[in-house]
């Protein structure tokens, strides 16, 4: 399979907020065809983060020939998931992702609580014939080091959510 090479909308997040469609059409002009979303807003926009409709948005992007890969979700709060991913599903989009965690230095606990509700952010997208993806930054591979053991965040939460969803 060839490598195929998307766009990750963030970093044209300000032109999109000026003109969200002519920002779109010379991404697609460029001969982009994959585009990954990120939506900072989700609490008050389900959507891609820029106040667009599902069927809407998947009109102009079936038009220009842009096929939305993944989007980024924040916050990824279980509380608003239904209605996101009721849009990106009616968008048809398959996949959801976070786009940063930030855990507390040393707190196994916590990455383990995060690593459950990953779990159930998991469970509501496979209801929907979705997956979820993990964007990792620097954060990620901060040792713990306790009681429990010397481990590396992100080891954590691969051994704590399931790999199927």
């Amino acid at each position: 399979m060839p490598l195929q090479v998307g766009l990750q909308l963030y970093s044209v997040r300000e032109s999109l907020k000026r003109d969200p469609w002519g920002t779109l059409e010379a991404i697609a002009r460029m001969g982009y065809t994959h585009i990954e979303a990120a939506n900072h807003n989700a609490r008050t926009d389900p959507g891609v983060g820029f106040g667009v409709g599902a069927r809407e948005l998947r009109e102009r992007l079936d038009a220009l020939g842009l096929q939305l890969v993944g989007c980024h979700i924040s916050p990824l709060h279980l509380d608003i998931l239904p209605g996101v991913l009721d849009y990106q599903a009616e968008l048809g989009n398959t996949q959801i992702g976070c786009d940063i965690e930030f855990f507390p230095y040393g707190d196994r606990d916590y990455v383990l609580r995060r690593s459950e509700a990953f779990n159930q952010v998991g469970d509501l997208a496979h209801d929907r014939g979705m997956r979820v993806y993990y964007h990792n930054h620097f954060q990620e591979f901060q040792h713990i080091r306790d009681d429990a053991g010397d481990d590396i965040v992100f080891d954590l939460i691969m051994a704590n959510t399931n790999p199927d969803r």
